[in-house]
């Protein structure tokens, strides 16, 4: 028994010794595939071993072995690039790094999951027009071999390049949709050019979404393709993580084979350029006018047996606290429940298919076994149906990645997660998209593919996932709360009076304290409603109040989202007009606008809108001769406060003319002059700049009853807006703010015109006090308050 016992023991230990001294095996998380292709790259650390081969084995299952498929074939850039080659089209494969020893033990790295794409169906003809057997032979050839590439590539379907002979064509030209000409130059009649202008037939440099302005394009019209799929692929190919896939109104770089000085002939460069047509496809430009839409790819490694979970991507939709599900009547809905909740109810559970041969996904309820399938546009266009007789064409999905993590959790918990646009595919530039509409409604919209359209985008989670994301809105909507009760509580610290016999003070402190106590340890969704209980108690403690002075009003800035534009955010406003955000301003250049944000719960009394923004109504020089004339009566951009759109329920009030705020020298190397020594901004920079020093602070005054209220269901809306659109007429804004001004008459407070003591010398007049004594003839040296000057009244601060 003993001799048993030690013969074990030590074949144990040699075990063990052996299984730490293997070598250890690294599989990049990064690659690349085509229809018939595949490419990794991996890293060994020997651990005292001598590795005697390396490379990549793969199979139609988990954790393949290197007696089944494997390949030691490589590229060689930075680094080596293996290449797993004569794969099956439209075939899910795994496949990971390897290291086998001298000895002849094989370690092996993790597991990646991939799909192959369909063969691309990519076609042409060739006029034969040079009339010279060698260079029509040439020209042939090389648009045959570009056209398999892609075809071996990429799933491009619909695109057929007519190419034809163009005597008088420099080097060779084509044009979206595929029609290309191809010059007498025989540099240029090889497989590199042939690439080059093929893609320019499947939208580079011919497409809006690449030449521009695009949200797809960095810088609008120069700079970085946005689509991270190419992106992916470059750092892949480079084996560096901050390369990036950029290009121009009509090229991209690198590999775009810009020049026949740029085709070296290799399979390697042929190879990428192939990829990144495939990439830009998946990220959204149409390769084909008869798919007119991205192209469909594996996008989300799914398990067949395992339940997903759907949330909206929005956090005002659901984020931490509510599922989609499938309710009684076959329609989807987003329900609040927690996670607990969720995954003992098969209702919010999802099991994803996908169907190798059209690279879409089939999303089947747990509970019911029915399917996702599209109906139609509109509230419900999206629903679940029984499939006895199989699947059919409506149930077919296309799930396209967000460009952007969402980051939950924190420390170990942390975790990156990506959201997808659930599309039924159509050819259409904006095929159908399920959305999460308000109150738990989902809807069918027009897909939008804008990083801010969170409401069409769905987070598809595992339990621990749904978990994290759970806690992480649990800790954003506390510190919300937290700052909503730190603004509330400052409402007590201006100076008030109350109206009725309630004390207003011990209200909103008590009420406050209480739901902050109960929001310990509450839910996300129960602390999202204890935040707007809150902001309900302060509107409740504002109907009760009024300010004692008109200078110290209630500010109630912080109901405002994007006040003041940060980082160049403008969510929470809308537009009728695209806005350019920048130099935390927004500006529109010869546009008509209506940009607004609507305020709930809001309390009856006088409000005070305070804007630092400016409009040129016009060309520079026309402007300042008209104003000259008639001051700003010129200028058609309006900031407004009230509670709809027609003007008999909201005051509006000119944004200040450009000339307004003139100085007698340049603030910036940006400025324009406007006249001799008068000088005013010109681009946003400039415009920031006259901003910071207090310039151009524009008011509007309302008084805003409860009866108008009552019929605006409680809302307010506030903005800017201008109904023309001349040459050169542009205004910008930036600093909102909202003053509340109780039960103070708006004829006390308005008009405010706010002349800062920094104009020009020249431009100020005599100063007067509200009682009508002139108490100087400028405003320097005055302490701050309200004086007036020129028959208006202008603050001092």
């Amino acid at each position: 028994m003993r001799k048993i016992l030690s013969l074990l023991t030590f074949t144990l230990t040699a075990a063990a010794a052996v299984a730490q001294t293997l070598p250890t095996v690294t599989t990049d998380t990064r690659f690349a595939r085509g229809a018939t292709s595949a490419y990794g790259r991996l890293s060994v650390v020997a651990n005292g071993n001598t590795i005697r081969e390396r490379g990549f084995c793969w199979a139609t299952h988990p954790q393949p072995t290197v007696d089944e498929n494997k390949t030691t074939t490589y590229f060689s850039n930075q680094g080596s690039i293996y290449r797993l080659e004569n794969l099956e089209p439209a075939t899910i494969y795994y496949m990971r790094a390897y290291a086998t020893t001298t000895s002849g033990t094989t370690a092996y790295g993790a597991d990646i999951k991939f799909s192959t794409l369909p063969m691309g169906t990519v076609t042409y003809t060739y006029d034969f027009g040079a009339g010279d057997a060698t260079v029509d032979n040439r020209i042939d050839q090389a648009v045959a071999d570009a056209v398999a590439y892609w075809n071996r590539l990429t799933n491009i379907t619909g695109f057929s390049t007519s190419v034809h002979w163009g005597a008088s064509t420099p080097t060779a030209d084509c044009s979206y949709g595929g029609w290309m000409r191809v010059g007498p130059n025989a540099s240029y009649q090889r497989i590199g050019t042939i690439m080059h202008e093929m893609l320019h037939g499947i939208g580079v440099g011919t497409h809006w979404l690449w030449y521009g302005p695009s949200y797809m394009r960095a810088n609008e019209t120069r700079g970085a393709w946005l689509g991270d799929r190419a992106q992916d692929l470059i750092r892949f190919w480079d084996n560096n993580n901050t390369a990036i896939l950029n290009g121009d109104k009509t090229h991209l770089w690198p590999y775009g084979i810009n020049g026949a000085h740029e085709d070296n002939g290799t399979e390697q460069l042929y190879t990428i350029t192939s990829l990144i047509a495939q990439a830009v496809g998946e990220d959204g430009l149409p390769c084909s006018t008869s798919r007119g839409f991205a192209s469909p790819y594996y996008s989300f490694t799914q398990d067949d047996d395992t339940k997903y979970y759907i949330k909206s991507e929005d956090d005002k939709r659901g984020r931490a606290s509510a599922f989609l599900v499938e309710t009684a009547t076959s329609t989807l809905k987003w329900v609040t429940m927690a996670t607990e909740t969720a995954t003992q109810n098969d209702s919010a559970a999802w099991y994803l298919e996908f169907t190798p041969g059209n690279q879409y996904y089939q999303l089947r309820n747990a509970a019911t076994g029915h399917y996702m399938t599209y109906n139609t546009s509109g509230t419900n266009g999206i629903r679940a149906a029984a499939r006895p007789n199989g699947k059919l064409s409506a149930d077919n999905f296309q799930l396209m990645r967000s460009r952007t993590d969402l980051v939950v959790g924190t420390g170990t918990n942390q975790r990156h997660l990506r959201g997808y646009w659930i599309i039924h595919p159509t050819s259409s530039a904006n095929p159908p998209a399920l959305a999460a509409a308000t109150f738990g409604v989902c809807n069918t919209q027009a897909l939008n593919l804008r990083d801010e359209s969170t409401t069409q985008r769905w987070l598809i989670v595992t339990p621990e996932e749904a978990k994290a994301v759970e806690e992480s809105g649990q800790q954003q909507e506390m510190d919300k709360l937290s700052v909503t009760l730190s603004h509330l509580r400052a409402l007590l610290d201006v100076p008030h009076s109350q109206l009725t016999e309630v004390d207003a003070d011990a209200y909103l402190t008590d009420t406050l304290n209480s739901l902050e106590a109960l929001a310990q340890g509450a839910s996300a969704a129960i602390i999202d409603s204890l935040e707007k209980k809150a902001q309900h108690a302060a509107t409740e403690f504002l109907g009760m109040v009024t300010p004692n002075r008109v200078e110290e009003p209630f500010d109630l800035t912080f109901r405002v989202k994007s006040c003041n534009f940060a980082s160049n955010n403008t969510e929470g406003w809308s537009s009728t007009a695209d806005p350019t955000a920048n130099y935390d301003c927004v500006e529109f250049y010869e546009k008509t606008f209506d940009f607004y944000q609507m305020l709930d719960d809001m309390p009856a009394g006088t409000y005070e809108l305070r804007v630092q923004g400016l409009s040129r109504p016009g060309v520079l020089a026309t402007c300042w001769t008209s104003y000259k004339l008639v001051g700003g009566v010129r200028v058609n951009a309006r900031l407004y406060v009230g509670t709809g759109t027609a003007s008999s329920t909201r005051t509006s009030q000119r944004l200040l003319h450009i000339a307004e705020c003139r100085q007698a020298s340049a603030l910036t190397s940006e400025d324009a002059e406007m006249d001799e020594n008068l000088w005013v901004p010109n681009t946003m920079y400039s415009a920031a700049k006259y901003f910071e020093q207090g310039l151009y602070q524009n008011s509007v005054v309302r008084k805003v009853t409860a009866a108008q209220l009552s019929k605006s269901e409680g809302q307010m809306r506030i903005g800017l807006y201008d109904q023309s659109a001349s040459e050169s007429h542009w205004s910008i804004f930036t600093n909102v703010r909202l003053l509340y001004h109780g039960q103070t008459e708006a004829s006390v407070v308005t008009p405010v015109d706010y002349i800062l003591t920094n104009q020009p010398a020249e431009e100020r007049q005599g100063v007067y006090s509200l009682t009508g004594q002139q108490v100087g003839d400028s405003l320097e040296g005055l302490a701050p308050g309200i004086y007036i000057l020129n028959g208006k009244k202008v603050v001092k601060r």
